[in-house]
C-alpha cells in the first residue's frame, strides 16, 4: 500500500476509535490547545498541541513517526507529522480554525496500529471579553463580530448584530486557563484551549459592595435605584430553574429599572449585578404574596393576603399610595412559614416590605414587594 493511501486508512481508523475519555481508558484525545500569544485570524499558522487521556506515547521514538490528520469542513483532510514533546501530547503547526467550523483530528503512530485516536467537534473561537461574577456564578461579555453574528448562546435576547454585546454564562472553571469544555459529536467532552485570549475582570465597588434593591413588582419590574455607567444588568435567582437574565436598565420615575423576561412569584431571592467595573450587587427577596381583593359587606374594599416568611424578618408593613394609614404586621409569634395581613384601600396596588423599628423615631422599610390588584382573587360583589 502506498504511503498516502496508508495514511488515509489510518486516519479513518483513528476517527472510528472511541471518543474522548478519562485517564486509564483506551487511547483518546482529551485536550487540544491552540498556542498563540498574539491576536490571530483564521488560517494563520500556529502551533497546535493535541493531548491524550493518558501517557499512551511513552516509549514512542521519533523514528516511529506520529501523524495527525486535520479536516476542517468543507476543506480536504491535511496530514501533519507530529512532534511528541511529552508522553501524552503531540504538537503540529496548522492553520487556526474558523469559528463554528466542524473539525476532525486523527492521531496515530505509524509503526503501532493500536495507538490511534480521533475526535470530531464544533470549534468555537474564544474572544476577548469582560468577566463578571454575580451571586457566585461566572459570566463573560464579548462583542459580536463577523458575518453572521451568532446569537444562539447570548443570554440577552436583544443582541443580534455586529457590535452588540453578548453575555454567556461560564459553567466550568477553565475560563482563567483559556479553556472551555466542548462536546464532541459522540457526546463526550474535550478541553478546547486557546492561549492569548485576554479578559478583564469586572470587580465590585469598594464603597458599596452590596445593597437591597428598591422594589420588585409582580409585573416583573425590578427597581435598583441610581445606576450610572451601564445599561445592562445580570439578574440571577435561587429558583429551581436558575436561568440568568440580562435585561436593559431603563429610567422610570428617576430610578433605574429592569423588566425581567421571566418571573413567577415564589419565595425567591433575586441578585442583580450591573455590568461595569466597580458595580454594586443588589438583592431582593420575593414574599410570595397571595390573597383576595374584595368589598367587605358590600362596602369598603380590603386586600386580604398571606405571604412567605422564611427569613429572620418578623415584622412587616403594608401600604398603598393614597392610604394614609399603613398597617404593621407582626409575625413573631407564628411558627409556620406563612403570615397574614390586610389593608383597607381603593388603590390598584399594595406594597409589602420589611419593617425595622430598632430606632422607633426612624423606622426603616426595605425589600419592597409591589402587587397590583390584578394578581389578587376577586368576588362578584367587589
Amino acid at each position: 500500500m502506498k504511503l498516502a493511501a496508508l495514511l488515509v486508512a489510518l486516519s479513518a481508523a483513528a476517527l472510528a476509535a472511541p471518543g474522548a475519555g478519562k485517564k486509564g481508558d483506551a487511547m483518546t484525545i482529551s485536550k487540544i490547545t491552540y498556542n498563540s500569544e498574539n491576536v490571530r485570524a483564521a488560517g494563520d499558522s500556529i502551533k497546535t498541541e493535541i493531548c491524550l487521556n493518558d501517557i499512551h506515547l511513552e516509549g514512542v521514538t521519533e523514528s516511529e513517526k506520529i501523524y495527525v490528520s486535520v479536516s476542517e469542513e468543507p476543506n480536504a483532510e491535511v496530514m501533519y507529522q507530529g512532534q511528541s514533546n511529552t508522553d501524552d501530547c503531540v504538537t503540529i503547526t496548522a492553520p487556526m480554525p474558523e469559528d463554528r467550523s466542524t473539525l476532525q483530528y486523527a492521531l496515530y503512530v505509524m509503526r503501532d496500529p493500536t495507538k490511534k485516536a480521533g475526535v470530531q467537534f464544533e470549534f468555537k473561537e474564544m474572544k476577548p471579553g469582560d468577566k463578571i461574577t454575580c451571586a457566585g456564578r461566572n459570566f463573560k461579555r464579548t462583542t459580536l463580530s463577523g458575518p453572521p453574528a451568532n446569537t444562539e448562546v447570548c443570554l440577552n435576547t436583544d443582541s443580534n448584530e455586529d457590535g452588540d454585546y453578548c453575555y454567556e454564562e461560564i459553567v466550568d472553571n477553565l475560563l482563567d486557563e483559556g479553556c472551555a469544555n466542548t462536546e464532541t459529536v459522540s457526546g463526550a467532552q474535550i478541553q478546547n484551549c486557546q492561549k492569548g485570549v485576554v479578559d478583564m475582570q469586572l470587580t465590585p465597588s469598594t464603597d458599596i459592595e452590596e445593597d437591597t434593591a428598591i422594589s420588585l413588582s409582580y409585573d416583573a419590574k425590578l427597581t435598583l435605584g441610581d445606576v450610572t455607567g451601564t445599561d445592562d444588568v445580570i439578574v440571577v435567582s435561587d429558583a429551581a430553574d436558575n436561568i440568568a437574565q440580562v435585561p436593559n436598565l431603563v429610567e422610570q420615575d428617576g430610578k433605574d429599572t429592569a423588566t425581567l423576561e421571566s418571573f413567577v412569584s415564589g419565595p425567591t431571592t433575586y441578585t442583580a449585578c450591573p455590568v461595569m467595573d466597580g458595580f454594586t450587587t443588589y438583592t431582593i427577596t420575593d414574599l410570595e404574596i397571595k390573597g383576595t381583593y374584595e368589598a367587605v359587606n358590600g362596602q369598603s374594599k380590603y386586600y386580604q393576603f398571606g405571604f412567605h416568611l422564611g427569613t429572620d424578618h418578623k415584622k412587616f408593613v403594608v401600604s398603598s399610595e393614597n392610604n394614609p394609614l399603613p398597617v404593621t404586621i407582626d409575625c413573631a409569634n407564628l411558627s409556620g412559614d406563612r403570615c397574614f395581613g390586610f389593608l383597607k384601600s381603593d388603590d390598584d396596588s399594595i406594597t409589602l416590605a420589611y419593617y425595622d423599628e430598632t430606632d422607633p423615631q426612624n423606622p426603616i422599610t426595605s425589600n419592597s414587594i409591589i402587587v397590583s390588584e390584578g394578581f389578587f382573587s376577586k368576588t362578584d360583589e367587589s
